[in-house]
């Protein structure tokens, strides 16, 4: 199986919340006969790499207007990466993602639903008819949390579409050095816990 991940930027452009999500979804995916490709956008250049044995395509955007990010070469990629895919994995919200999607509806497509639009409520209301459009042909959404799922008016107006797939977290990345925290730690709470610690 093909799937195509659709974002303004990933890992390891830049290291957030919504990046980390879409790397460990390729990671874990790849013993299972799941090929992944990445397409978001760079704030410089063109560049294509592969990363953990995922192909990473960027194309240099162009403008960004509040926090949205654009690129005419996006458009090109994901024509020729959406006929590659077998499935296209979007991950929302990110409106260019959504005009991206007008090219390919012919596909099976998953939307993850990372959070609702807070602070630009006026630009809202201008990309309301877009957004609507957009998750109204997704075959699947998909809200991190069962709270979320309930609480949020947008998820709730597609709820018959709506899945339950909580993150994930590799531990890997949250190694650490401190033994006397550790021990302590597992006194207080076992061995069934991780923590963080904040420098």
């Amino acid at each position: 199986m093909k799937v195509l991940h659709v974002y303004r930027t990933c890992y390891p452009e830049t290291k957030g919340g919504v990046e980390q999500v879409i790397r460990y979804i390729t990671k874990g995916c790849q013993g299972s006969g799941v090929e992944s490709k990445i397409l978001a956008l760079s704030d410089t250049e063109n560049k294509k790499f592969i990363h953990e044995n995922t192909e990473v395509i960027l194309t240099k955007k162009i403008f960004e207007l509040a926090s949205n990010s654009f690129s005419l070469g996006m458009f090109i990629e994901f024509y020729k990466l959406s006929n590659w895919a077998d499935i296209i994995h979007y991950h929302y919200p990110w409106p260019s993602g959504d005009l991206l999607s007008i090219l390919n509806y012919s596909k099976p497509t998953v939307i993850t639903y990372h959070s609702d639009i807070i602070k630009q409520k006026f630009l809202k209301r201008i990309y309301f008819p877009l957004e609507q459009f957009f998750l109204s042909k997704a075959s699947v959404i998909v809200a991190t949390s069962p709270q979320y799922a309930a609480s949020s008016k947008t998820l709730i107006k597609f709820n018959k579409k709506v899945e339950v797939i909580p993150l994930a977290i590799d531990p890997e990345d949250y190694k650490h050095t401190n033994d006397a925290l550790d021990t302590e730690m597992k006194n207080r709470y076992g061995t069934n816990f991780f923590y963080l610690l904040v420098y």
